[in-house]
């Protein structure tokens, strides 16, 4: 006959220390990251941006979702990434900083990626657009001013969402 026992030891440091990250990891002045472009960057194309993502029927300029659209398509995974990376970083076992800037960078990428696929989704140039910006380029793109704007910046704000699209 084969005697077996089992021996559970309950360690709650580890416990413990969780508890004392969540606290501290939810508390005021958290961190978030931003994706889009912002007002440093200069007011004229910020409201370019928005102009074009909400779209201004007075101006004839229609709707083009770039931000949005990026966000849509891209959510479920971004938060996959982050559900399987928030106990890793709770237990400081990576850090918050990396996690966020790694987001930022992939949305940051993935939003370029929708303008210059605009051809394949966005309202078509309007004949006066075509007319200023000549024939063959493709909207939302004229000088590569805004889509080589887009960026991502980290800021001490738990007010928000820890992710937001846009700078405005």
């Amino acid at each position: 006959m084969i005697k077996t026992s089992i021996t559970i030891k309950d360690d709650k440091k580890l416990w413990n220390a969780l508890v004392r990250q969540v606290k501290k990891t939810s508390s005021p002045n958290g961190n978030a990251v931003e994706i889009g472009l912002f007002q440093e960057q200069g007011r004229d194309l910020v409201d370019y941006a928005a102009y074009n993502e909400f779209g201004v029927p007075e101006k004839n300029i229609p709707e083009r979702r770039f931000m949005r659209l990026t966000f849509d398509e891209w959510a479920n995974a971004m938060y996959r990434k982050l559900e399987d990376n928030i106990l890793p970083v709770l237990l400081e076992r990576f850090p918050k900083q990396k996690l966020l800037n790694q987001t930022g960078t992939f949305m940051t990428k993935a939003m370029k990626r929708k303008i210059r696929s605009s051809r394949s989704w966005a309202a078509k140039n309007a004949p006066s657009t075509i007319a200023n910006k000549g024939k063959g380029k493709p909207p939302l793109i004229d000088t590569r001013r805004m889509v080589n704007s887009i960026t991502h910046r980290i800021t001490k704000d738990s007010k928000e969402q820890s992710i937001r699209s846009m700078g405005l």
